[in-house]
């Protein structure tokens, strides 16, 4: 096996190089942060991934990325010149985000969106007596 380095931009979330089959081995990383280029609402940031690939053909899967990526400015690149044949974003449906900080503001937005609605009932009620007299 011949060690890989790669480096891309950190949109990059899948990519297929002429290095290695895996059959229905699915290799992940999340790389290591080497750059970060900051633009008026956006930013460029650059991933180093070294993989141990064995020959052939290989999908490599960058996981962890941020959310609001573009994936037409998604691009890789190997160090020692190795071809990339194709860099492709596929996205995962997620029934529900298990981030902690995540999971507690819905809980919050839960809670005041309950109080809001007690509170909206209690002041229709008293509306309603007010009518009534």
């Amino acid at each position: 096996m011949k060690k890989h380095s790669i480096t891309g931009l950190v949109a990059l979330f899948c990519l297929t190089l002429p290095l290695s089959a895996f059959g229905d081995e699915e290799r992940t990383t999340t790389g290591t942060i080497t750059r970060v280029v900051v633009y008026r609402g956006q930013a460029l940031v650059t991933r180093k991934i070294d993989a141990a690939l064995p020959p052939d053909s290989t999908e490599l899967i960058v996981t962890d990325l941020p959310a609001n990526i573009i994936p037409e400015s998604m691009y890789a690149q190997a160090s020692d010149g190795t071809p990339v044949l194709s860099v492709r974003y596929r996205e995962q449906a997620v029934k529900e985000d298990t981030r902690d900080e995540v999971r507690k503001l819905d809980r919050d937005a839960t809670v005041v969106t309950y109080s809001f609605t007690m509170e909206y009932d209690r002041n229709m009620q008293i509306q309603a007596r007010r009518s009534a007299q």
